[in-house]
């Protein structure tokens, strides 16, 4: 390694410990080397060369870590059709548990939070009552749309202008 290459390395260390003002820098490698202000510019300019090269290298490497991080984590986290049907039904199990009185539970009457246990089951007033068999028919809905059942039937086709009406039976 020549001296050339040295001062260099040291400027570019100097960079990369965040020692970014040419003055200070100046005043060290002058301090250790008795270098002239001329031939240390011509030495700043290669080190920030180098350095801005290293630095990009180390950005692009950690652009790739991260995308593969996010990736991944995309990955483990999106849940299969089964799965969000699972989720559902248990959702509606729980509900259903619920208006059959073998769950207690809490509900909202009005402005006051009410447990309405009547002899060991929990018994809950009809608006209740009717929000949670809505709540079950959404899930139901929902679940119906993930399976399928209300995919659209087209009645009407287009062909060369013409449009063709199909029956079903």
């Amino acid at each position: 390694m020549t001296k050339s290459d040295t001062y260099i390395q040291y400027i570019v260390e100097q960079l990369m410990a965040g020692n970014v003002e040419r003055g200070k820098v100046l005043a060290k490698i002058g301090k250790k080397w008795q270098i002239p202000p001329r031939t240390f510019d011509r030495y700043w300019k290669k080190a920030q060369e180098l350095h801005f090269i290293n630095q990009q290298a180390i950005n692009e490497l950690k652009e790739k870590e991260y995308t593969a991080n996010e990736l991944n984590a995309v990955k483990t986290q999106i849940k299969t059709k089964n799965e969000r049907l699972l989720i559902l039904q248990n959702s509606i199990n729980e509900i259903q548990d619920k208006l059959a009185g073998n769950v207690f539970f809490a509900f909202k009457l009005g402005n006051t939070l009410k447990n309405g246990v009547v002899s060991g089951k929990c018994v809950a007033p009809i608006e209740v009552q009717l929000e949670m068999l809505s709540q079950i028919q959404k899930l139901q809905s929902e679940i119906s749309k993930i399976e399928g059942d209300y995919a659209a039937v087209k009645n009407e086709h287009e062909v060369n202008a013409k449009v063709i009406k199909v029956q079903r039976e």
